[in-house]
């Protein structure tokens, strides 16, 4: 448990980049199920130019019965099936492509930022030690552990 409040200590001052780029990331998922949920309607509406168009209907909410339909989440001047299905899948693709570099480049940018800052006081500790230490330690044991265990 001690050894986790340490690593953890180096977790805080980057929370303001890691929560909103693992945010970021549980977006790029959404909208990856949001694209597959999308096929229903391709099947359904678009490929059988018998049915209408109006009221799309993507999934219904499982306890409450609450059904959600295409055209909220699509401009209102869209009426025809197959223009809403292809904005929606557009749209989709380019917010996952937005929200997946944006929440990797965060990501990264908390890891790297939190193994400098751990790997800075590890030297600063190794800097610390007397004389003693580095001769009865050899140089290249020391400097193979520093790098590989960080």
């Amino acid at each position: 448990m001690r050894q986790l409040t340490r690593l953890v200590r180096y977790v805080f001052p980057f929370l303001l980049q890691l929560l909103p780029g693992v945010l970021l990331l549980a977006g790029v998922g959404f909208l990856e199920a949001f694209r597959l949920v999308l096929l229903k309607p391709v099947l359904d509406r678009v490929l059988n130019p018998s049915s209408g168009s109006e009221n799309i209907l993507l999934f219904t909410v499982p306890r409450s019965g609450h059904a959600i339909y295409l055209q909220r989440f699509v401009p209102t001047h869209f009426h025809n099936a197959w223009t809403i299905v292809a904005y929606a899948l557009v749209a989709s693709t380019v917010l996952k492509g937005v929200f997946d570099y944006c929440g990797t480049y965060l990501v990264n940018h908390a890891g790297f930022a939190m193994i400098t800052s751990l790997r800075n006081d590890l030297y600063n500790s190794v800097l610390r030690r007397s004389a003693a230490f580095f001769q009865k330690q050899a140089t290249g044991t020391l400097v193979s552990t520093i790098i590989n265990e960080i």
